[in-house]
């Protein structure tokens, strides 16, 4: 790690990916951040559509509205990959720079290479990998290519939702070792 990282992470607000197949519980890991710290989130799904997906999709797939395009994304992920793909093909890291300069946490990164260009710039702190592979299939290489290997910690959402507040409970004291007294302040 560059000098100076180490003082500069701690002067500010965690960066955090939270990541995992589809419907494995990312959003609801992030909802969970917000309530207990204030932590701030986007869906990189989100962040791409208005701008970027539903113009290029709109007549493809007659969608009437960016809202329409997003709500239906789990049916066209290898084409919301291969879009969001080619708007960072000239930088890599470029999606993240756009959500970390507006938010504290990343939800739904798809592509190791983003992640990656992103590592070698620090733009992140840590990676959540969201897992309920016991109920939820993984889902193909071809829309998802970070694995649970890159990850940094892993979140069973196997069970109840309660659960899963408690173990990000736990997650926050690992990332927070001097804790987190309360919300963050903007």
């Amino acid at each position: 790690m560059p000098p100076g990282i180490q003082q500069q992470q701690i002067d500010r607000r965690p960066r955090l990916i939270v990541t995992g197949y589809g419907e494995h519980g990312k959003d609801t890991v992030c909802k969970i951040l917000l309530a207990l710290t204030g932590l701030t989130f986007v869906s990189s799904s989100w962040a791409m559509c208005e701008e970027v997906v539903y113009p290029q999709l709109k007549d493809k797939l007659d969608y009437r509205s960016p809202i329409e395009c997003y709500e239906n994304r789990r049916y066209q992920r290898k084409l919301w990959y291969d879009i969001i793909a080619e708007f960072n093909k000239d930088d890599l890291a470029r999606l993240g720079k756009l959500i970390f300069a507006k938010y504290d946490v990343y939800c739904g990164l798809r592509n190791r290479d983003e992640l990656l260009a992103m590592r070698e710039l620090y733009l992140y702190d840590h990676l959540i990998w969201v897992d309920a592979s016991e109920r939820e299939e993984p889902e193909a290489m071809s829309s998802m290519t970070v694995t649970k290997e890159d990850a940094d910690f892993i979140l069973d959402n196997n069970g109840p939702e309660i659960e899963l507040r408690e173990k990000v409970l736990k997650l926050l004291s690992a990332i927070m070792p001097t804790g987190f007294p309360g919300r963050y302040k903007h």
